[in-house]
């Protein structure tokens, strides 16, 4: 028996876009007992994370310039079309 599942811990696998991997952030997540992370080039949002939901992140700046030159929707909507949940994580101030 896995030490996960001696915790109760439910395995779960997150796959990152292989594009973020300089945000560290798939590192991090990989460290968290339960949890392993695949790369793969994703057509839509940042890491999907099971259940059909995608997530896209953006810095607070990222986010403002998006949804200034519309970039956002198209995101969203390309994120809607291809997953049951669409989730925006904005970072920052």
């Amino acid at each position: 028996m896995s030490d996960t599942a001696k915790e109760g811990v439910k395995p779960v696998t997150i796959v990152a876009d292989s594009r973020e991997s300089r945000a560290g952030i798939a590192k991090v997540l990989a460290r968290i007992p339960g949890v392993t992370v695949e790369q793969a080039e994703l057509t839509s949002g940042d890491y999907l994370i099971g259940g059909g939901c995608a997530v896209e992140r953006k810095a607070a700046g990222d986010f403002v310039i998006s949804l200034m030159e519309n970039r956002l929707f198209d995101q969203l909507s390309r994120m809607s079309v291809e997953h049951e949940r669409a989730i925006v994580l904005v970072e920052g101030d």
